[in-house]
């Protein structure tokens, strides 16, 4: 997805677009990671529960980065863009309506793995366009992308939560 003769209005537009779907997916995790120990608490999750249920995210995350990476040259970025946001999306559903550890434990795989593609499929991407936008900057943009979001959700989650 070289955009090597894209206009540099679209191309920023496109970078602009990714950082913000990086923003809000970070947003969303940062609050649920503050949420995450005090609901497992809630619902009698002992501490080796709660421990495999925090970690799973992390864990699926790495995970995904080299089974993911080969797929994104040869079938598309934006494919794996949809299908990332769309893991992410479904194991935030899931962590919604689940009451039971091993749902939330299925939730934290599917959405750690959908994070952890959505991240390499931003850079990916960043690489991609940046081309014409100003490499540095543009990495530097994804990255600031997904720290703002991550203390935004922080800011919101934890008065909520006090």
């Amino acid at each position: 997805m070289v955009m090597a003769e894209a206009h540099p209005d679209r191309t920023l537009r496109q970078l602009r677009l990714l950082q913000l779907v990086i923003a809000l997916s970070s947003f969303s995790y940062a609050i649920l990671e503050a949420a995450l120990p005090i609901y497992l608490k809630e619902i009698n999750a002992r501490g080796t529960e709660t421990g495999l249920v925090i970690s799973a995210g992390y864990l699926m995350s790495a995970v995904s980065r080299p089974i993911i990476g080969r797929g994104l040259d040869r079938y598309g970025r934006r494919k794996f863009l949809l299908l990332a946001i769309a893991m992410t999306g479904l194991g935030m559903l899931v962590y919604a309506f689940s009451a039971r550890v091993e749902l939330l434990l299925a939730a934290g795989i599917l959405r750690g793995f959908g994070l952890g593609t959505l991240l390499l499929v931003a850079y990916a991407m960043t690489a991609d366009l940046a081309a014409e936008a100003g490499r540095g900057g543009s990495f530097g943009g994804t990255e600031q992308a997904q720290y703002r979001g991550g203390y935004i959700g922080l800011a919101v989650a934890v008065p909520a939560l006090l």
